[in-house]
């Protein structure tokens, strides 16, 4: 039999209830062994570790993540660790009789599941990723969606203007159009643009400044210049 351990993190580690509801689902799955829950209040996170046959493996890591969906709401989340979603993170390593191959097979039908069947953004990451952008996590945390959605018309010369009909060529877009259209992200969107706008109009003019600065230094040392010549020529 192959075996995978999973090692799911969720976004939730201050209501026992819940952390609860997403174990059970989890080893209710055939051939699931816990092998430990680990929460944390601070980082309001919980680590579930479990082994799994191969062939269980998706149907597990699924049934934790529908739990999560379905109890946590990340609008009123806090904590100190990062996290992307209800179900942050959801890694397989290799155990007896697979291989990481294996392991990324299993990430890859995971990902499509839960986007097919559960409308929720996947990223693929590390050894799994199908992009090298997405291959280290922290990049993939640190995001770059705003600024590929954002689109400036450099022909108007104003800053002003943006449009959101040309999503990025990336699985998660698909999801992405109610959230686009709706009037808080508007405003936030509009918001964002303008503060870039003035951010990149301070820089020149800074940058500005500082040319003017040069001039003026240059105006007075050679009027100092002058100067000296002229006085030392009537004397």
């Amino acid at each position: 039999m192959k075996l995978v351990e999973c090692v799911p993190n969720f976004s939730e580690g201050r209501r026992p209830e819940v952390v609860s509801a997403i174990r059970d689902a989890i080893a209710a799955v055939e051939s699931v062994a816990l092998l430990d829950v680990s929460s944390d209040a601070s980082h309001n996170r919980t680590v579930v570790t479990f082994v799994v046959a191969v062939e269980h493996a998706v149907e597990a890591a699924f049934a934790g993540i529908r739990a999560a969906r379905d109890r946590i709401d990340l609008n009123s989340h806090s904590g100190e660790h990062p996290r992307m979603g209800a179900t942050d993170v959801v890694p397989f390593v290799p155990l007896e009789g697979s291989t990481m191959e294996d392991c990324i097979v299993l990430a890859k039908q995971l990902g499509e599941r839960v986007g097919k069947e559960l409308e929720i953004p996947v990223f693929l990451y590390e050894r799994a990723a199908t992009r090298p952008d997405r291959e280290n996590l922290a990049d993939i945390r640190r995001g770059d969606m705003l600024k590929r959605v954002l689109y400036e018309d450099k022909g108007t010369g104003s800053g002003w203007y943006w449009q959101l009909k040309n999503l990025p060529n990336s699985p998660e877009s698909r999801y992405l159009y109610t959230v686009l259209a709706g009037h808080d992200f508007q405003e936030g969107l509009k918001n964002y643009h303008q503060l870039v706008y003035m951010s990149d109009a301070l820089g020149d003019w800074d940058g500005k400044m500082l040319a003017f600065q040069d001039m003026i230094a240059t105006r007075e040392r050679a009027t100092c210049e002058r100067e000296c010549r002229t006085s030392c020529g009537s004397e």
